[in-house]
């Protein structure tokens, strides 16, 4: 094996056997690419951008999704070019390491690791609780389902990638099924103003303890403390109007649950201002968070250089249509709300319910687990690729990348970022406890998107660098918003973090990936610079960085 030096890094040609043992199968055309673009999101509109409501309100989250669909428009721009002018399986990674050097790449592949490995923990943890919806399940048992998850879907995306894409188109065909037969079974049952707009700028009740209030009954107003004297046997807590919970004192506020639901809607498009838009953009993103994922495809592509760029744009024009209409319909419906479902863990179940009752909306909500199956599919196929690449090349251990004898798949990549992502699920699950709700789903999403725009910045970067240092590459597409579009996804992405890091569950989970960087980054300089192999994704950059 032949050793070569560059950038303080040290290489190694790897014989044919090393590749033969990582090599990757041809199916995909451009109904396959899209397939997995579009399945890969379309959990998003089945679950976790409805927490944006609690932010910024109907009008914060429509005005946010905008924001961010501009956002990812320019990314998927930028991708559409340079994934068939750099048609490896590295996506990410390749794009960084050839416009930025290998360090450069590590970084840029260490984010989108984050996203996907945290991504499909996300889409578990939702699936969790549409299952306990659905079998009326303890909390307690929501660990259960999410092994049941992973153990189901590792099996599919390891015996062959024929099957997998098979499963992946069929499974999103149904997802956009179910999203259209609830938007037309919404329609006639929707209030918008009433329920839509049920969102106040301040709290109009709260809820307090019953026996706190009985503690202090002696010094309580006379209208509050007949409300405590007159409470039912069994009663555990007192309803009181926002006028009533502001004579309380500090001590008793702090016991209270106060919530800013209008009982009769017709409240403000934007209840919490302009800050509450940029408050929301972090859950906007999980209308279309992943879609950048096809080109860790590239080398199960037929012809990746005619049907990436294909592919990821029209699966970018059907998830922008189907991210309006979950957004108008589903909090319009009568008996839902924006608030509601500013906490849900199932908003299409809530949805279901409210239109077909118990009984169908049990059922409705076994057929709408189908686009949270679809979604954790498809990103734990490319969890398993993208660990794949960056092992290929020696920035990961270097067994992660072996390949399946029979099916070729990357089936050790995908059982360790599996083992991953379920660890940090179980973590987090006994750090909140059970009963934390959607404060676990909220930390998980918050881990994901951070990650996510880190690699959507860096990716950015990576354009403008290659448009401007090496003109000279093949570009069988080049993007029409060029270098400003890529400038907007890089300003959006800045002020997305920014506003993430005003969420207070923030810190509970990217403290842990920030402990993940550092780990990753210290293997890097200490082990893994000295030991990369001239992959494909390196010999291209190196190639064409020495013709710059």
């Amino acid at each position: 094996m032949a050793q070569t030096e560059s950038g303080g890094v040290s290489y190694k040609k790897a014989d044919a056997s090393y590749f033969e043992k990582r090599h990757l199968q041809r199916y995909a055309g451009i109904w396959s690419l899209w397939a997995l673009g579009v399945g890969a999101v379309i959990s998003g509109h089945f679950s976790g951008w409805n927490f944006g409501f609690a932010t910024g309100g109907w009008g914060g989250m429509l005005v946010a999704g905008i924001i961010i669909a501009i956002m990812y428009i320019g990314l998927v721009f930028c991708i559409a070019e340079m994934s068939p002018a750099l048609p490896h399986t590295g996506a990410a990674y390749s794009f960084g390491r050839t416009a930025m050097g290998p360090w450069g790449g590590f970084i840029t592949g260490l984010c989108e690791n984050v996203e996907y490995v945290v991504t499909p923990a996300v889409i578990a943890f939702f699936i969790g609780s549409y299952l306990t919806g659905i079998f009326e399940t303890p909390a307690a048992m929501q660990p259960v389902w999410w092994i049941i998850t992973y153990v189901v879907f590792l099996a599919l995306n390891i015996f062959g990638v024929a099957l997998s894409f098979r499963v992946t188109l069929i499974v999103t065909l149904l997802s956009l099924a179910v999203l259209v037969f609830f938007w037309f079974s919404a329609i006639p049952n929707m209030d918008f103003s009433r329920w839509a707009l049920n969102i106040a700028p301040d709290i109009q009740s709260a809820t307090v303890p019953l026996d706190a209030l009985k503690g202090a009954v002696a010094t309580l107003p006379a209208d509050i403390a007949a409300l405590v004297t007159g409470a039912a046997a069994d009663a555990t807590e007192v309803t009181l109007t926002a006028a009533q919970y502001g004579t309380l004192s500090p001590e008793l506020q702090a016991a209270a649950k106060t919530s800013n639901e209008l009982a009769n809607g017709n409240g403000p498009y934007f209840p919490f201002g302009f800050s509450g838009v940029l408050a929301t953009l972090p859950f906007a993103v999980w209308l279309f968070l992943a879609i950048e994922q096809l080109p860790l495809a590239a080398e199960e592509s037929v012809d990746p250089k005619r049907d990436m760029p294909k592919g990821i744009l029209l699966g970018m024009l059907t998830l922008v249509v189907s991210a309006f209409m979950i957004v108008l319909l589903n909090p319009a419906v009568i008996g839902v709300g924006a608030h509601k479902l500013g906490t849900s863990g199932e908003p299409l179940l809530d949805g279901f319910r409210a239109i077909f009752g118990g009984v169908g909306a049990k059922a409705l909500g076994l057929i709408a687990l189908v686009g949270l199956i679809a979604s954790f599919h498809t990103i734990v196929f490319a969890m398993g690729r993208q660990v794949y690449s960056l092992s290929r090349a020696g920035y990961f251990p270097k067994g992660l990348s072996i390949t399946h004898d029979s099916y070729k798949t990357p089936y050790i990549a995908m059982i360790v970022g599996a083992l991953v992502g379920l660890a940090i699920m179980l973590v987090i699950w006994f750090a909140l406890g059970e009963n934390a709700g959607s404060a676990i789903g909220v930390v998980l999403l918050n881990m994901a998107v951070f990650g996510a725009m880190f690699s959507y910045i860096l990716q950015a970067i990576s354009f403008i660098l290659l448009r401007k240092n090496q003109p000279h590459i093949e570009r069988p597409y080049v993007s029409p918003l060029g270098i400003p579009g890529a400038v907007a996804t890089i300003i959006i992405g800045l002020v997305t973090l920014y506003y993430q890091i005003w969420d207070p569950l923030f810190y509970k989970g990217v403290f842990w990936v920030g402990v993940w960087f550092i780990v990753a980054i210290i293997y890097f300089a200490a082990v893994g610079r000295h030991k990369l192999i001239l992959s494909p994704e390196e010999e291209f950059a190196m190639e064409h960085r020495a013709k710059a």
